[in-house]
């Protein structure tokens, strides 16, 4: 739904900054100031940078766990092209924990992925079971008679998992 309402200049609240409101409750910057430190180093163009984790989700049989054994294989080499697509940068130590394979299948997929290189240093695999909790959070808006509802999903990951000190 959209509104659409005469354009009227926006009230001078002052500095949000100063708000103790804002300032009990966020830690805020302007926007589009730079941030401290280095940048991050890219891992793999456009899809992993250093210290993120990537947590893939979606239907059954569509290849995610190709996928995912691709970009771990090729990101613990630290070159190549992730499903013939995605440039790898730099070598990274990967945790690759199975969701639906049992090891010897698992096997034969690395097998497939790697030829006849070595299984890269750096490159662990778990099939222990993981809790991942995906939350499902809906926040309905009501004025003027109407309602709206937005709905935001967001994982928590099993703790052993940071544990491990593994980003």
């Amino acid at each position: 739904m959209v509104s659409a309402a005469p354009w009227e200049a926006p009230l001078d609240h002052g500095d949000p900054q100063d708000d103790p409101a804002v300032a009990e409750q966020l830690t805020t910057q302007a926007a589009g100031t730079r941030p401290a430190g280095e940048r991050p180093r890219p891992l793999v163009d456009g899809l992993l940078a250093e210290g993120e984790l990537l947590a893939l989700g979606a239907a059954r049989g569509i290849g995610k766990t190709w996928w995912g054994m691709d970009l771990a294989h090729q990101l613990a080499r630290g070159h190549g092209r992730v499903m013939g697509t995605y440039t790898v940068r730099q070598a990274a130590r990967v945790l690759y924990a199975h969701g639906e394979l049992d090891p010897w299948t698992a096997y034969d997929r690395w097998e497939r992925l790697r030829g006849t290189e070595a299984v890269p240093e750096g490159l662990l695999e778990s099939f222990e079971r993981w809790r991942v909790r995906v939350l499902r959070r809906r926040v309905t808006h009501s004025g003027d008679g109407l309602a709206t509802s937005e709905e935001t999903l967001d994982a928590n990951l099993d703790e052993r998992l940071e544990a491990t000190g593994w980003p």
